[in-house]
């Protein structure tokens, strides 16, 4: 999923998060995610305070000059 700039921040992320994760309970085991933003404090809480996702694992990177 992919909510545009100017969408963000009212509400359609969770909306369409909450949407698939209802229409797949029962029918999958996991839910996966990937997401990409510099702004890692912000995404961390809302898919793990708001929407209830747990931590697995971390791709970190480091650029060099």
């Amino acid at each position: 999923m992919y909510i545009k700039p100017e969408y963000r921040s009212k509400g359609i992320g969770r909306a369409l998060f909450r949407h698939v994760e209802a229409a797949l309970t029962g029918e999958v085991s996991y839910l996966m995610l990937g997401t990409a933003t510099k702004n890692w404090k912000a995404i961390l809480h809302f898919y793990l305070e708001e929407l209830g996702m747990e931590f697995w694992s971390a791709r970190l990177f480091k650029k060099l000059s």
